[in-house]
């Protein structure tokens, strides 16, 4: 299914959009360039389009990559977001 995060690069806030077509939980990871967990954010989609806020104000300027995993575990979504200067 069709999905984007969003605006990227970004200067605090990124937004994951997509749609789908059931209800199910979801764990969005942001990882630093050394592959490091340093944020988790556990929830559940809903039905439909969904738009999901991921604070990054709070991390140094840089690179990160989003990984997306459903409930088996599994990655369904990635990417790459750029942090600009406040």
């Amino acid at each position: 299914e069709a999905y984007t995060f969003y605006p990227n690069p970004t200067k605090n806030l990124v937004f994951y959009q997509f749609k789908s077509s059931t209800k199910e939980s979801i764990k969005i990871e942001v990882m630093d360039v050394l592959g490091q967990q340093i944020q988790l954010l556990e929830l559940e989609t809903a039905i439909g389009k969904n738009d999901i806020p991921i604070n990054l104000s709070s991390f140094p300027t840089g690179s990160y990559m989003i990984h997306v995993h459903n409930e088996q575990n599994v990655t369904i979504h990635k990417a790459k977001i750029i942090k600009n200067k406040q």
